[in-house]
């Protein structure tokens, strides 16, 4: 998958921030450095993070990667309502599969 660099309008819960985010192309999903030790993923049509991701560009790549197969994300913030809330509550589990397969890798 590629990504390139974007700026997006990313919401929280005050406020819309417009923060420069990298965007796997045609994936739906972008990662973006906001906290210090990890990488956020970000739904890009609703802004909303959608949580803290691995510590590593490498795996928030992989893990946009895997995460686009499992919906059409370009869709709107509905996307994410839509989802099985099972899914929802297995994403950092997800993450840490994720991250183990890429340190298997390296």
């Amino acid at each position: 998958m590629e990504f390139q660099q974007e700026i997006i309008a990313v919401r929280t819960t005050k406020r819309v921030a417009f923060l420069p985010v990298m965007v796997g192309v045609g994936s739906g999903l972008a990662y973006a450095r906001v906290h210090h030790q990890s990488y956020d993923l970000i739904h890009v049509a609703s802004g909303w993070f959608l949580c803290r991701g691995p510590s590593t560009q490498k795996a928030a790549q992989e893990w946009i990667a895997r995460l686009s197969t499992l919906t059409d994300w370009a869709q709107n913030e509905q996307v994410i309502a839509r989802l099985p809330q099972e899914l929802i509550r297995r994403v950092p589990e997800l993450r840490d599969e994720v991250i183990a397969s890429i340190e298997e890798l390296s």
